[in-house]
């Protein structure tokens, strides 16, 4: 079994260089030639929300005098449940109080 091999010459490869980079040539010529057209982007709602976030920034930054006024009242009302709670609590305490002293007068008795 022998193996064929084709062998360029030289010279052909040369030409097949010259031939592409005469290709390449005239392609970037025709690029150059073509006038490039800047893309337009229309910015005008991002323009207007940095104009938003400058006068929040500007807002942030204005000193601002907080005065805090504070009433302190204790208001009773029975229609609340705290109040309504502590009361049954308490009720229960006096009685568990006063059932506590009457077994310690049996006992002293």
């Amino acid at each position: 079994m022998s193996a064929t091999t084709n062998k360029m010459d030289s010279a052909e490869v040369y030409n097949l260089f010259e031939t592409i980079k005469e290709k390449l040539d005239k392609r970037t010529e025709k690029q150059a030639e073509k006038p490039v057209e800047p893309a337009t982007v229309d910015t005008t709602a991002i323009e207007a929300t940095v104009e938003r976030l400058e006068n929040a920034i500007e807002e942030v930054k204005k000193p601002t005098i907080v005065e805090n006024h504070h009433k302190h009242t204790i208001d009773f009302n029975i229609h609340s449940n705290w109040f309504f709670f502590s009361w049954v609590v308490l009720v229960f305490i006096i009685f568990g109080l006063f059932w506590n002293m009457l077994n310690q007068r049996e006992t002293i008795n």
